[in-house]
């Protein structure tokens, strides 16, 4: 849908909506404390984030580009979802971006 996310060592996580203008941060669970989700724009952020921001700036980058010019030998396989631009886009409200909790990867994909 566009979203891009990002899994950090600390095992906090960052996803940025389709819009390309707001994120969600959501801190690391512990027996103490639950996740808390935050919804930021790229101009309002807490300080303590800016690496972290910086970090997705890149991903978001490296998503957008290297990935869809098929760099490093990647290619797509087939897909029976409609192209992007027919798909509905679905609006996240603050701190409703789904994302990804486990994950796994191998030679042939990121699952």
């Amino acid at each position: 849908d566009g979203s891009v996310g990002v899994y950090f060592n600390d095992s906090t996580k960052i996803v940025l909506v389709p819009d390309g203008r707001h994120f969600d941060y959501i801190t690391r669970r512990t027996t103490e404390r639950p996740e808390v989700q935050s919804t930021h724009t790229f101009e309002d952020y807490p300080e303590d984030l800016k690496k972290k921001v910086t970090l997705l700036r890149h991903f978001k980058n490296y998503m957008l580009t290297d990935v869809l010019e098929k760099k490093d030998g990647a290619t797509f396989g087939e897909s029976s979802l409609p192209p992007p631009q027919l798909r509905p886009q679905t609006p996240y409200g603050p701190g409703q971006a789904p994302y990804v909790k486990k994950w796994t990867r191998n030679k042939h994909a990121v699952m």
